[in-house]
Parts: structure tokens; sequence; C-alpha cells
């Protein structure tokens, strides 16, 4: 939604406390920071969070996450309501950037990212998806470094998993979930500490508030009852660079025990 100005929605910002700034969340589509940082969120009441949406499509126009705020106080949203590059694309990732930037008459990313800039100006922190496999959600974890801010990269459902819906019903899928992820963790990852949040706790809440404000994504609320769906309860990550680097042996072994031994450790890949 446009203000009278032609400026983005921002219903819900406000200012943070003092001496503390909210952490900017920058979502490729309405749903993907709570699907992936919803629980995180209510593990940490006192932080204010900013949610930034970036884009919509065909499948996923109707801002719902404007309404987070009404279960979640210490959340704000923002909304710029970009036209965003479907999950049919097939073409490269710059072919994807460019297509994205002309049907938002943008001249470049960085362009962007000065749009984003007033909205992330007063965050002590930018978290952004990893950027795996949908285009829109690479073309958002282009956007680093924004102003200088630090970051971190959040590990997003349900790109780690299977393509086919009929997969996650697999026996083995957990397992191959696991792997999968520790192979994008090697290949996109080197220099970061990995930090597993563990949201057991509040997965009941975050899931209700969920089917609340997003009740048309009927495909992830199915998936509630599978070994997936189980795993996406209680699983979120983050991952902030950290300037340390380890040999491959020691890279691969931390990948490997962060994706199989929890315990809310954190791991220098």
């Amino acid at each position: 939604m446009l203000d009278s100005n032609g400026a983005p929605h921002r219903a819900h910002l406000s200012e943070a406390p003092a001496g503390r700034g909210p952490i900017a969340i920058l979502e490729p589509h309405y749903d993907d920071a709570w699907v992936n940082l919803g629980g995180t969120m209510l593990l940490r009441p006192q932080q204010r969070f900013r949610i930034v949406s970036v884009a919509e499509d065909a499948k996923n126009r109707h801002n719902r996450t404007q309404t987070l705020p009404q279960y979640v106080p210490h959340v704000e949203t923002v909304a710029l309501r970009l036209r965003g590059i479907p999950w049919s694309f097939r073409g490269s990732l710059e072919e994807a950037v460019r297509l994205f930037c002309a049907q938002n008459r943008l001249s470049s990313l960085a362009a962007l990212a000065e749009r984003l800039w007033p909205y992330v100006a007063d965050c002590e922190e930018v978290w952004l998806p990893m950027g795996l496999e949908h285009p829109q959600h690479a073309i958002v974890a282009q956007l680093l470094p924004i102003g200088g801010k630090r970051f971190a990269y959040y590990r997003e459902f349900p790109y780690f998993f299977p393509s086919r819906i009929r997969d996650f019903r697999r026996f083995d899928v957990g397992f191959r979930y696991k792997l999968a992820h520790a192979r994008q963790l090697w290949r996109r990852l080197h220099g970061y500490r990995a930090e597993y949040v563990d949201v057991r706790r509040v997965r009941e809440q975050k899931w209700h508030i969920f089917t609340l404000v997003y009740p048309e994504q009927a495909s992830l609320l199915a998936l509630r009852r599978s070994r997936v769906g189980a795993l996406a309860l209680q699983d979120e990550a983050l991952f902030r660079p950290c300037g340390g680097r380890v040999s491959r042996l020691r890279r691969w072994g931390a990948i490997v025990l962060f994706e199989f031994i929890r315990g809310g450790t954190c791991r220098v890949f």
C-alpha cells in the first residue's frame, strides 16, 4: 500500500528504545520472515524487529505481514510492493536481476539498497535470506552491503527441502534435508559463525500465529503433520560473518556437527 505521496506503506513503524535500534528482517515475500524467524522473534520480546517486505507476485500479492503486529507487538512492518520474479523463472541470476530492475524501474540493485536505507538506517543489524533456489530470494540476498550495517543470513524454509511435495513423506527426508543443507552451507558460507535457535518452546505459538496471519498458505500448513513440517517447527538458524578461516577438514566437520548435533551450539565454518 502506498501513502498519498506514493511512499511505501509503513503502518507500524515506531521509535526504537533509546540506545538500541530494531533488527531489520528483509523478506522476499510476505510470509518469509515469520516462517523462518517467527520463533526467534517470539523468544526475544524485548527486541524490536522491523520486517521489510520487498516484493510480491501473482501467488503472494496480499500483504498479510502488516497484520503481524496485532499478535506480536514488538514487530513493525514495511512493504515496498515491488514486482517480484516468479518461482517459474528459469534464467540465470544475472538475468533475474536485470528483469527485476527493469520491471521496477531501478537502475541497479544499488538503487534498491538506497530505497531500503530509510527503513534500516536506525537498525542495529540487517537479516537477509541466504538466497537459495527461488530467484527473488537470490536477488534479496545480493543487496549487501547496506550502508555498512552488520548483517546475518537466515535459513530459508522450504528451499532446503525436496522440490516435490510427495518427497516430503519419504522416511529418510530428515537425513536428506540435513545433508542437502550441509552442502548448501559448504558452497555458500566461508568464514561465518552459525547460530542455531531452538524454538521448540514457542513452536505452537509460532504456527498458531502463522495460521491466523497467512491462512492461504495451505501447502506450508499441510507440512506441519509431516516429518519435514516437524523439523521446520523447531529449526531456525542465523549465519553471521566472523572473519575466521578454518581448514577444509575442520570446516566440513563444523558443518556436519551443526547439522546433526544441535544443542544451541555455535560453529565457525
